[in-house]
């Protein structure tokens, strides 16, 4: 009774018993299939502890190898061991038999021929097991087969796992990899550009998919190429791409069709298109952080330089310190954004170009279609960078700073147009094919140092709405001045809109907002100007050498002072005729006394004035009226 009572213990340990070998050496068993994207799925058919930890220990081994285990449902814990039935042998039970007794004891007999005691039960039929234990017992065979069978079940189950990787490492947009698993280390020191160019690369094979930065900052000492259907993305301000000072050859295509010579762009960009001209589609850089300031050579500096795109788009960056321009689009293409990006210093060390850039250029495919617009919409730039020498020697133009004219062999400091944001078309009007379609809305822009805050020339659509342009101070002579919108040569739709511009009340400074050379209807409307005191002979708002009907209305100019409000037309430049003027405030308490009118024409005519409000409330001025 005490070796049955220690017997039934063990049972209910499955671990403290000695397995079956047969269950053993199933439960052991496993397939192991190795897909061609590195993934290695392994399929356990039991729990035993020394092969998951083996499993384990060979992913420690192969960093690179990514190891995914999947457990059969039913063959997660092992079966207890099946007792079997203690049968008698044939050449036992012939004894019994020929002395006439039964061979199990009889009605009350044991086995032995003696006599059962008082209360003890009489053994059963088939050996002295009850039904349930014979069961089991006739099931040794079927249960052989069963753990077959989830053999085989398992591998099939292994075999749908590697179709399923597989598909995701093919299908479109679905290929996810991480820099690191191609080797990048992401200390900030080492250059891991080769590993990023590596997983870029990887995706485009396998038609897109995106590209997951690693929560660390990255050294990238070249220039990283982007295919089609790719996204970058990372974990926010936490994920951290710093940009080297060593030159690298990226993608420049050229041919009649743009598309024919790859002859290669020698430069320090970061990202570029790898059909930079002739054209690629679904890009996305998304949630990660850009530094630039380890760049010191000029030009061909810009950060991200992308050409001929569409469906493409910049989304929650963060970019600092960059050398020339933050985000270059060249021909910006259809359905293409740049959305809740901060950009904190740009053209350090160049003097001119862009914060936010975009270019209509004829050697490149994908023009802007005013009907889609680039979106470039709720982002925080900061224009800070120093003046830059203009003309003079090419050792000194727009390269070297300067607080002055006098510093420069030219004589001439500043102005080589820098702006936070900026839609053009180089060559202007002579330039064919269209200008570039965009729509500015819900910026905020922070200036100093004479900079510019948006910029559009020889635009197709141009709708600047809903944005804030703020001067901050800087160490320079002109901390605090700047210049707010200006639109050149437009030649479709143009609207300022809801505009807010917020000056220091500096001496000097630049205009709020300025319109000229437009071929079409134009809308300034809803527009604030505060705290502003232009340069003598500027404006606070002024549109000249417009034919059509444009409009001017509900602006408000207050706190104004240096020069006049708002000016309609301009001396020596072609008439302006056509608009009405409504509804606006002009209080420009600083003009007091001086020849400086709130509201003045210069060569229009046929312009209607209505409702406008005026401090100090002096006639309308009129300058270098046309000939009659």
């Amino acid at each position: 009774m005490v070796q049955t009572a220690t017997r039934r213990r063990r049972l209910r340990t499955p671990m403290a018993v000695d397995r079956p070998r047969s269950r053993t050496a199933a439960s052991r068993r496993a397939c192991a299939i190795r897909t061609t994207s590195g993934t290695a799925v392994f399929v356990l058919t039991g729990s035993d502890p020394h092969w998951y930890e083996s499993l384990r220990a060979t992913a420690r081994r192969e960093p690179r190898l990514r190891i995914r285990t999947a457990y059969s449902h039913s063959s997660t814990r092992f079966p207890r061991p099946r007792p079997r039935c203690p049968r008698p042998s044939p050449a036992a039970r012939r004894p019994l038999i020929a002395l006439g007794r039964r061979p199990l004891g009889g009605r009350r007999g044991r086995v032995d021929g003696s006599r059962r005691r008082p209360g003890e039960r009489r053994p059963r039929a088939g050996g002295g097991c009850s039904p349930k234990l014979r069961k089991i017992s006739k099931s040794t065979e079927a249960t052989k087969v069963k753990w077959f069978s989830k053999i085989v079940l398992s591998c099939a189950l292994a075999s749908l796992a590697v179709v399923s990787v597989r598909t995701k490492s093919i299908g479109s947009e679905s290929a996810d990899v991480s820099p690191a698993t191609f080797g990048a280390v992401c200390d900030g020191r080492r250059d891991d550009g080769a590993a990023f160019q590596a997983a870029l690369d990887f995706v485009a094979q396998r038609g897109g998919g995106s590209v997951l930065l690693p929560a660390a900052t990255c050294f990238i000492d070249r220039t990283l190429v982007v295919g089609d259907r790719t996204t970058i993305r990372g974990s926010g301000p936490l994920s951290i791409l710093v940009r080297g000072n060593t030159s690298s050859v990226g993608p420049l295509y050229q041919g009649p069709t743009n598309c024919e010579t790859n002859v290669g762009f020698t430069g320090r960009a970061l990202f570029m298109n790898s059909r930079y001209n002739c054209g690629n589609r679904g890009i996305i850089l998304s949630s990660f952080a850009i530094d630039g300031s380890r760049v010191t050579d000029v030009p061909l500096s810009v950060l991200i330089a992308f050409s001929a795109i569409a469906d493409t788009h910049i989304d929650s960056l963060s970019i600092v310190g960059a050398a020339q321009d933050a985000i270059f689009f060249k021909n910006g293409g259809v359905n293409t954004s740049i959305t809740n990006t901060t950009i904190d210093g740009f053209n350090m060390r160049w003097g001119n170009g862009a914060g936010i850039h975009i270019e209509m250029w004829a050697n490149a495919n994908l023009p802007t279609d005013p009907a889609t617009p680039v979106l470039i919409s709720n982002n925080r730039i900061v224009v800070r960078g120093l003046n830059f020498c203009t003309g003079g020697p090419a050792s000194e133009n727009l390269r070297k700073p300067c607080d002055g004219d006098a510093q420069c062999a030219s004589g001439k400091c500043g102005d080589g147009a820098v702006y936070a944001i900026n839609a053009g078309k180089p060559g202007g009007a002579s330039s064919p094919g269209p200008g570039a379609a965009v729509i500015i809305s819900n910026n905020q822009v922070e200036l100093t140092n004479r900079h510019y805050g948006i910029g559009s020339f020889f635009s197709a659509y141009t709708q600047i709405e809903g944005n804030r342009i703020a001067a901050i101070k800087s160490a320079t002579a002109w901390s605090g001045l700047s210049t707010g919108i200006v639109c050149t040569g437009n030649t479709g739709t143009e609207i300022v809109k809801s505009n807010e511009l917020d000056s220091m009340g500096l001496p000097d400074d630049g205009r709020g907002i300025l319109l000229t050379g437009g071929t079409t209807q134009a809308a300034v409307l809803g527009n604030a100007i505060v705290n502003r005191s232009a340069r003598w002979n500027l404006a606070m708002l002024e549109i000249r050498g417009y034919t059509s009907a444009f409009e001017i209305g509900n602006n408000s100019i207050t706190a104004g002072s240096g020069s006049h409000g708002l000016v309609i037309g301009a001396c020596g430049d072609g008439r302006t005729s056509g608009g009405i003027v409504h509804n606006n405030l002009v209080s420009m308490p600083g003009i007091v006394g001086t020849v400086f009118r709130p509201i003045v024409l210069r060569n229009a005519t046929n312009i209607t004035l209505t409702d406008n409000v005026t401090s100090p409330s002096v006639p309308v001025a009129l300058q270098c009226p046309p000939a009659t």
